[in-house]
């Protein structure tokens, strides 16, 4: 018989650091593990590597802190069937987001917070990020279900059951992981023709130049950052642009070029004002199968023309019956986006309502700054206010060609809630939830 030995070795302290997985096991020691009374022994030949296994899962199910299961119950719940459950995120197996000042990471979220230290493009390339000791070491706790690793936001909308905000929800699909990233988010240039009053200059060359009278953000992206996008293009079921105005950005129709050209069935999804449909625009949209998001925050041309500044609103209105007419043609998808505002609640029932009309579904963000311009912080007599208010409409499912409206009037619903939510909450407790994405705010416009 043969005595096996297995060991846990740790990148820090034992078992006081991430475990970086390394196993070791040698004929004729003994089966232990470095911690206090975990010492085991097998002298059964047969069954050492099965116990090396179980001792290994042992040992890194013990270092996490898995999020409550009832939560976890609830939130599932509410989560696409089609979807597999087995982790509460899905973002570090299958997306890569890149941001314009080049931090790189899962989500958007990974660059909130007063401790973040996202991975940084150009100075590693995108595959050493993908492979990298960050990403491992975020699917290593989600595996566990467990959001300790600078996962704070998601971490607190769950604890509070505001399921509907929570954005691991972007990451749902079917998309199977691969060796490289299946969705990636693309932030690439910050050119843009607006100064929406709740935008900032990171994300509005025109704010940081007339609002903000700051120099120009220099993008972390060139050609040789689409070069190097060649090798991941193949593997992408989706990617989804960003901006600024992504139809104004040069970088980005040489990338929508390439992906045409490697990749033609890919999802592409555009996040666009609504407010450049240029000949150039109209032609690349003709050639592929573009999904449009549309942010257009009332239908109303005082309130819509005094948020988003330098946007008249017979034009857009006109754009989004271009879009409508492009979507239906190729099989895409139209969505209308709105951020709930003090200056536009009352108008989102009229809003849902046109949306219902056109047959497009509707996706409401959440607005955390300006302060003066958010929901969230209001005191709890304004917030039951707009709550008693909104909960008073309801919206009929349209039979027919009404397919979206069912989806319109679940959305609606769940802001409610959500604003039922805030104003039951005394406000410290909705500081300490958005603490993390307001440093994230501070450090961008900085």
């Amino acid at each position: 018989m043969t005595i096996w030995n297995a060991r846990i070795f740790f990148s820090g302290q034992a078992f006081t650091d991430e475990p970086c997985g390394e196993l070791r096991c040698k004929p004729s020691w003994l089966v232990t593990v470095k911690k206090p009374g975990l010492v085991l022994e097998r002298k059964q030949e047969s069954m050492a590597v099965s116990l090396v296994g179980r001792i290994a899962r042992l040992v890194r199910s013990h270092h996490y802190e898995p999020l409550d299961p009832e939560i976890i119950k609830a939130y599932n719940r509410t989560r696409n069937r089609s979807v597999s459950k087995r982790v509460i995120c899905h973002a570090p197996f299958k997306n890569m987001y890149c941001n314009i000042t080049g931090n790189v990471g899962a989500c958007w979220l990974r660059f909130a917070g007063p401790e973040c230290d996202p991975d940084r493009y150009p100075e590693n390339s995108l595959e050493e990020i993908w492979r990298g000791q960050r990403y491992k070491r975020l699917r290593e706790h989600l595996r566990h279900n467990d959001l300790n690793y600078k996962c704070n936001v998601c971490k607190d909308n769950l604890y509070h059951k505001h399921f509907v905000t929570v954005l691991a929800r972007a990451y749902d699909n079917s998309y199977r992981s691969r060796k490289f990233p299946v969705m990636m988010e693309l932030e690439l240039d910050n050119i843009c023709n607006l100064e929406c009053v709740m935008c900032n200059g990171i994300l509005s060359s025109a704010i940081r130049k007339n609002r903000e009278r700051l120099p120009k953000v220099t993008s972390a992206y060139g050609k040789a950052f689409v070069e190097e996008l060649d090798q991941f293009i193949p593997y992408l079921r989706e990617a989804r642009f960003n901006g600024g105005e992504p139809f104004l950005a040069d970088i980005n129709f040489e990338v929508w070029e390439r992906m045409l050209r490697k990749n033609p069935r890919l999802r592409i999804v555009v996040a666009t004002n609504g407010t450049v449909l240029t000949p150039r625009v109209k032609e690349l949209l003709e050639r592929g199968r573009f999904h449009i998001n549309l942010s257009i925050d009332s239908i109303k041309k005082d309130t819509y023309e005094a948020i988003r500044k330098n946007a008249v609103l017979e034009q857009t209105m006109e754009h989004i019956k271009y879009f409508h007419r492009y979507c239906r043609q190729k099989g895409t998808s139209l969505v209308l986006l709105l951020n709930p505002m003090r200056q536009n609640w009352s108008e989102i029932p009229d809003f849902v309502r046109f949306c219902n009309t056109i047959d497009v579904p509707v996706w409401f963000n959440t607005i955390y700054r300006p302060y003066e311009y958010a929901l969230w912080n209001l005191e709890r007599p304004f917030l039951k206010e707009i709550y008693e208010e909104l909960r008073r409409h309801d919206f009929p499912v349209i039979s027919g060609s009404g397919q979206h409206s069912q989806h319109n009037r679940t959305i609606y619903r769940t802001l409610v809630e959500q604003i039922e939510t805030w104003y039951k909450e005394p406000l410290s407790e909705r500081d300490a939830v958005k603490e993390d994405i307001l440093h994230y705010d501070e450090r961008r416009t900085r």
